[in-house]
């Protein structure tokens, strides 16, 4: 049995995974440096329909950074195909970290994205970002799910 999630609470998880996605647009360096990208299917309800995502990093040029996290994000055995069919380009990146967190119990809220110069601040903010949509009772929960970084910053 499910339980319907209150309006407002909807309403502060949509919102904080948009302040997810807009945050890791902002901190992504210009486009036309990548040699890395990530790709998240993030629907309107994170906690009943989860999260997709894709992310390569060293690839040769700005194409083929940006190819293979679509089929990542949407190939993910793991995400539900409600969040797979979302998948969307939100960041790409050169000699960066990509860190993405996560509270890894079912029907919770909680995700972080974040690319940064170096893999400790990534997860940092990856962390910080998770904490912020899943709410009080869930933030200590928060774990790094994946982690890589790009050219240099191996």
């Amino acid at each position: 049995m499910s339980k319907l999630i209150p309006l407002q609470m909807r309403i502060q998880i949509i919102l904080g995974v948009l302040t997810v996605a807009a945050a890791v647009v902002l901190l992504a360096p210009a486009a036309a440096l990548a040699d890395g990208a990530v790709v998240l299917g993030i629907p309107g309800d994170v906690a009943a329909d989860g999260v997709s995502y894709g992310y390569p990093v060293n690839a040769p040029n700005r194409k083929e950074a940006r190819d293979p996290p679509f089929g990542a994000c949407r190939n993910n055995k793991v995400a539900p195909e409600s969040a797979r069919k979302l998948c969307t380009m939100v960041a790409d990146f050169r000699n960066e970290c990509v860190a993405i967190a996560m509270d890894p119990k079912n029907g919770t809220p909680g995700v972080g994205v974040a690319i940064a110069a170096d893999r400790e601040t990534a997860e940092d903010r990856a962390i910080g970002f998770c904490r912020a949509t899943a709410g009080k009772s869930r933030q200590e929960f928060c774990k790094i799910d994946a982690v890589a970084c790009d050219g240099t910053r191996n």
